[in-house]
């Protein structure tokens, strides 16, 4: 399934919501959800990766940060969840030059040098 329905179906439900509440922060907020969201959902559909503007080094600039932070924020907090879940050892070596591994973390970058992969 492509991931573009998926936010697609976030920017429906935020639409609603902002519809839906009268707090003027939540609303602020709520729009800028669904804005980052129909973005990256657009995105997504159409197989268009360089609307994030990446740098050759994979880095997004601050400015598609700041405009995507909602959406950015949320799928942070979801691989978060899934590591944390995940009772996987980091890496387990099943025959020379072959692994398998689980999410890796930042932390996990000691492991990579010390195995020389």
């Amino acid at each position: 399934m492509n991931r573009g329905y998926l936010y697609l179906a976030l920017t429906v439900a935020c639409a609603l919501l902002l519809f839906l509440t009268g707090n003027i922060l939540l609303q602020i907020f709520l729009g800028w959800v669904v804005l980052s969201s129909l973005y990256f959902g657009i995105g997504y559909l159409w197989g268009r990766g360089e609307w994030l503007a990446k740098s050759r080094e994979g880095r997004l600039p601050v400015s598609i940060k700041l405009a995507l932070f909602p959406v950015m924020l949320g799928v942070y907090l979801y691989h978060k969840y899934a590591r944390w879940r995940d009772p996987a050892c980091p890496m387990h070596k099943i025959r020379e030059g072959l692994w398998l591994g689980r999410r890796m973390t930042i932390d996990d970058r000691e492991l990579l040098h010390e195995a020389q992969i």
